[in-house]
């Protein structure tokens, strides 16, 4: 049997009778966290480490930010 945990954007699979067997999923950015992320980065100068401080409940992650980022540069945009 599985259980599925959730906790906002992070998803946590445990299987019964398998202790030592943890998957964790992460979703993508809602639009929501897309258009947060190129607004502080943009207006405010946010980067990377500073987006993940002050949101630490979203779970993002740092090789998520930093690809997002590095969309937003290139192309202005952070659609997907």
């Amino acid at each position: 049997m599985a259980t599925i945990e959730t906790n906002g954007n992070h998803f946590c699979l445990h299987l019964a009778g398998a202790d030592d067997f943890k998957l964790e999923l992460s979703m993508v950015f809602t639009a929501e966290d897309r258009i947060l992320i190129k607004n502080l980065y943009s207006l405010k100068g946010y980067n990377c480490t500073r987006l993940l401080a002050e949101f630490p409940e979203k779970n993002w992650k740092k090789g998520g930010v930093k690809k997002l980022l590095r969309k937003i540069r290139e192309t202005g945009g952070c659609d997907r």
